[in-house]
């Protein structure tokens, strides 16, 4: 597997993982740049989707010699682990699960994470 696939699966993963909410607990400043940047619905959709439509991206090309079906289920099942992670590590720096936000989060992360999944299905059956 190519070293630059992993560097860049595990710099995206840091970014994801990193619990970028508490840093509103910490200082003004990065209250005031969360908020600005992130506070709102659609950046925040914006920001999901394009994580882990990436994340997906970076997963496929690493199990690309694999069948159709074992990407398919490789792929989701990595989001889907990686999305309950980066959302609990959220919940426990900020001493706050909102189920409702979480459950939201989570099915962006899948339907983001399934675009290239579905660009892959088209395009095997197109060119069947």
């Amino acid at each position: 597997m190519d070293m630059k696939r992993h560097i860049a699966l595990v710099i995206l993963l840091i970014g994801m993982l990193f619990p970028f909410a508490s840093l509103i607990n910490i200082s003004e400043p990065c209250a005031n740049i969360f908020t600005v940047f992130l506070n709102s619905t659609i950046s925040h959709v914006i920001m999901h989707s394009l994580l882990f439509l990436a994340l997906s991206m970076i997963v496929l090309s690493m199990v690309q010699n694999r069948p159709l079906i074992d990407r398919i289920i490789f792929t989701l099942l990595g989001i889907l682990i990686i999305g309950i992670l980066q959302e609990m590590i959220q919940a426990i720096s900020i001493n706050s699960l909102r189920l409702k936000d979480t459950l939201f989060d989570l099915i962006i992360d899948i339907m983001a994470g399934a675009i290239p999944l579905a660009i892959i299905a088209l395009r095997k059956k197109l060119n069947n």
